[in-house]
């Protein structure tokens, strides 16, 4: 785990991959990593997509071509930042799609947002 989150310069380009239609899959799988190792690159990794769909403000909206973002097990990965990315993807056209098991596993106010009600 250190070895990649200590990297002087990360070989990882969220904005490339979404303005060139790249797949990009993660196999962050508990069973692989342990729940702790798995959460934080996870989350890193949605943020990093948060954060390059925001930046495709330099562009015209009608330019924009859609980013879907899957995420599975939401629940281990949905911080409190993630949101604002529920109420902000829409105009950046990423697109989510986020999956869990239980309702009740999503946490207090996360449950509250209107899922699916851009």
């Amino acid at each position: 785990m250190r070895n990649v989150l200590c990297q002087i310069r990360s070989a990882f380009n969220a904005r490339y991959i979404m303005d060139h239609r790249r797949i990009f899959i993660a196999n962050l799988s508990e069973g692989r990593l342990g729940a702790d190792k798995s959460d934080l690159p996870g989350a890193i990794l949605v943020t990093q997509f948060q954060l390059a769909a925001m930046s495709r403000a330099d562009v015209p909206e009608d330019q924009r071509d859609d980013f879907l973002l899957f995420v599975d097990e939401f629940q281990n990965l949905g911080t409190e930042s993630f949101i604002s990315i529920l109420s902000e993807a829409r105009k950046y056209h990423l697109c989510l799609t986020l999956c869990h098991q239980h309702l009740e596993q999503i946490p207090g106010r996360r449950r509250s947002c209107r899922l699916g009600h851009g």
